[in-house]
């Protein structure tokens, strides 16, 4: 037992080792990671689709022209104040 104690660790696992460990490591996480988000992504398209069914009958919701007008009304907006802090080009 005491031969094990005096053992260095970085005598054993070598720098190569550790940082094979570690690709393996994150890949396996990014690998999570990428499953995580489809799986999300996939989760809310069928509850989307669901409700467009079963609730909305498959017709646009009222309010989803509301959003349409107001997310064109804003880009317009933004462009046109984009525009005034243009510094003219001479």
């Amino acid at each position: 037992m005491a031969d094990i104690e005096k053992i260095n660790p970085t005598e054993i696992v070598s720098t190569e080792l550790l940082g094979d460990l570690r690709k393996i490591i994150d890949t396996a996480r990014s690998h999570v990671a990428a499953t995580a988000n489809y799986e999300l992504t996939a989760m809310y398209w069928h509850i989307g689709d669901r409700i467009n069914r079963d609730v909305l009958k498959n017709e646009r919701a009222e309010y989803g022209k509301q959003i349409v007008a107001t997310v064109a009304h804003c880009k317009r907006s933004t462009e046109r104040r984009d525009l005034k802090r243009e510094p003219s080009v001479e």
